[in-house]
């Protein structure tokens, strides 16, 4: 049995050539039984896995049949078994030429058997090994599709601890790509094969103004759904994580739970809303990447944060971000008081290897983000005599004023004072004009 050669340790193979088992969004494992009856089984979670699916069938001939079942991504406008189904997507996405595409068309019959149960194992049995006899003949020459160079040039920097702060999540999705590109490590193949670059303990502090709206790669409607599943606990039953239910059901209400304590006592500190269960999440399979969620009442404004054990940062980061922005939202209307900063650090903060071609794009056609002020405050420079003199302004109030004889004094003295970098450096050239060594 020939191995298709793209992202294998994704892939169940089968004992059998001739039909690849496309299970979508439902567990592949659960087809286990289909085994003697297909070449291989696996899933398709994304768009871009469409490209990675026909570069696999190219790379090996013998499949010659693709069946699809199982439950498909439940945002209906992302309905990737539809697209593969139809033809429906720009082969620009997948870095596959147009005529790549349609020699896949041409030699693979694609099969729709989503209405056919996880339950009717026996009848999707049946309807694998009539579709499979329905095609044969020679083997057509194997076409091998590589992936699109990238740079794997990587600068120095902490081995963890990292820091952006934004005042949108598009900006933040944006600051954290590049940050990820430009200094994230490289891992060793993970259990699936799949190469990361990774940033350890990577955070993102979204001020108060940010909002659900303009989120990448993502429509409002698309967030406002997730959003709302998150916060009442109605996902889909078939789905592997399913935060909002945990929180609602598995472990009882920790939701109401923490409003109720906060109507109690605002000022409280256990508002910690937790979906990892000790010592058994760490001997089962598939638990959950959210781990927990901690609301706190600070000057009559709920702060939140948020522990992500590990998070794909491209695909994935911007709705977590705008689903937990929106949880935080209707967690301030339940108490009636103003939403304040969301602050989310992802364990491990990665994108996968099949990504990185299409994050380099991205970084290329995305703006830059918008100056983020110093959340200490803003400074104005003045000399008198032989005095340096430096004065601290907050919401255009003074709050201090700082006096030195030597650049290196003034430095010294306002350092602990300033927390952005974009503002450090327009200081230094403020403190140069001075003109004093």
């Amino acid at each position: 049995m020939n191995i298709p050669p793209f992202s294998s340790g994704d892939l169940i193979m089968g004992d059998r050539e001739g039909v690849g088992l496309c299970t979508l969004w439902t567990p592949k494992d659960r087809y286990l039984q289909q085994k003697p009856y297909v070449h291989v089984i696996g899933n398709l979670y994304s768009y871009f896995g469409i490209g990675m699916l026909i570069r696999n069938v190219l790379a090996t001939p013998s499949i010659h049949t693709i069946v699809i079942t199982g439950k498909d991504n439940p945002e209906p406008t992302r309905h990737n078994a539809s697209r593969l189904i139809h033809h429906n997507f720009d082969y620009k996405d997948m870095y596959i030429k147009s005529d790549d595409v349609n020699e896949f068309y041409n030699r693979t019959l694609i099969c729709d058997a989503q209405s056919i149960s996880l339950r009717n194992q026996s009848e999707l049995t049946d309807y694998i090994i009539l579709m499979s006899n329905m095609r044969h003949g020679h083997n057509p020459d194997p076409i091998i599709i590589p992936m699109p160079k990238v740079s794997r040039e990587v600068y120095p920097t902490n081995r963890s601890g990292h820091l952006i702060r934004a005042n949108s999540i598009k900006d933040a999705h944006y600051s954290l790509l590049k940050e990820i590109r430009l200094f994230g490590q490289y891992t060793s193949p993970d259990s699936e094969g799949h190469y990361r670059q990774e940033l350890w303990q990577l955070t993102v502090c979204l001020d108060s103004h940010c909002t659900t709206n303009d989120i990448p790669l993502f429509s409002k409607d698309e967030v406002d759904r997730y959003g709302d599943h998150l916060w009442v606990g109605d996902e889909p039953g078939d789905l592997t994580y399913r935060y909002g239910h945990t929180m609602r059901f598995k472990y009882g209400d920790q939701i109401q739970c923490a409003i109720d304590a906060f109507k109690k006592k605002p000022e409280t500190f256990r508002t910690i809303i937790s979906l990892w269960e000790p010592l058994q999440s760490m001997l089962r399979d598939d638990e959950p990447c959210l781990i927990t969620i901690h609301p706190r009442i600070r000057g009559e404004q709920l702060d939140m944060f948020a522990y992500i054990r590990t998070n794909e940062m491209f695909r994935a980061w911007p709705l977590n971000a705008a689903g937990l922005r929106y949880f935080q939202c209707r967690f301030a209307e339940e108490l009636g008081i103003v939403v304040g900063e969301l602050t989310i650090t992802s364990g491990s903060a990665h994108v996968y290897d099949t990504d990185w071609p299409a994050i380099d794009d991205h970084l290329k056609t995305v703006h830059e983000p918008t100056i983020v002020f110093d959340s200490k405050g803003d400074w104005r420079f003045t000399t008198s005599g032989d005095k340096l003199i430096a004065e601290q302004y907050y919401d255009e109030r003074l709050i201090q004023r700082i006096f030195a004889v030597t650049q290196g004094e003034l430095e010294k003295k306002i350092r602990p004072f300033i927390s952005s970098v974009s503002h450090a450096l327009y200081i230094g050239r403020q403190i140069e004009k001075l003109g004093y060594e």
